[in-house]
């Protein structure tokens, strides 16, 4: 295993520790902007855990995003001064853009580290993925980030999942680059019909003797 080779493997690691036992990796790679990561192990089965990627800000705040094998979304926050209590959730308010707050609640996992699950289908994430500014307020302090591409770095992470699930950890690779989108069936259609209607006719080739 190639786990704790380096800070930020060891971070990302560390947040599904508590759920996943000894999570270890990164397996393939994903570079989106200042975005750094990979997918993730369950060290004890071996089994794929969850794909992750994340960016260290001035402020010292080490800001992850990362989804399960199983589509949960969730977001880590780690800095080295903190210290906290783990499992004593507490809450948190996110805004971005400045648009209309959502009131969330940080699970501490170790005592630097908190984790923020996500409905998959929430309105949150739909902010996250557009927004170019983030503040997350808790405690009396207030910390602001910089969403830099994030719009490109979700999709790279669901593509992650996606492909270890369906290949496994010997398929990971760059996750960063996204396969080329596919025709949908009903596009499908319309170009068959268009193609059924065009006139042309075959002629006979030439022989030659």
């Amino acid at each position: 295993m190639k786990c704790g080779v380096a800070a930020v493997a060891a971070l990302l690691c560390t947040i599904f520790a508590s759920s996943n036992a000894d999570a270890c990796g990164p397996y393939g790679t994903i570079n989106v902007g200042n975005w750094q990561g990979g997918a993730y192990t369950n060290d004890q089965t071996g089994s794929f855990s969850h794909c992750a990627a994340g960016a260290r800000y001035a402020s010292g705040v080490y800001f992850v995003v990362m989804v399960d094998n199983s589509g949960g979304w969730s977001l880590g926050f780690m800095h080295e001064q903190w210290r906290l209590t783990t499992g004593q959730a507490f809450p948190l308010t996110l805004t971005f853009d400045g648009q209309q707050p959502f009131n969330v609640h940080g699970v501490p996992v170790a005592d630097k580290l908190v984790r923020v699950p996500m409905p998959s289908n929430s309105s949150l994430i739909a902010q996250f993925r557009k927004a170019k500014g983030m503040t997350a307020y808790t405690q009396g302090q207030l910390f602001q980030f910089n969403l830099d591409q994030t719009g490109q770095l979700l999709p790279v992470l669901a593509h992650c999942v996606a492909k270890i699930r369906q290949s496994g950890l010997a398929s990971a690779g760059d996750f960063s680059v996204l396969p080329p989108p596919s025709r949908s069936p009903r596009r499908r259609r319309r170009m068959l019909r268009r193609a059924s209607r065009t006139n042309f006719s075959i002629r006979p080739a030439p022989v030659f003797w």
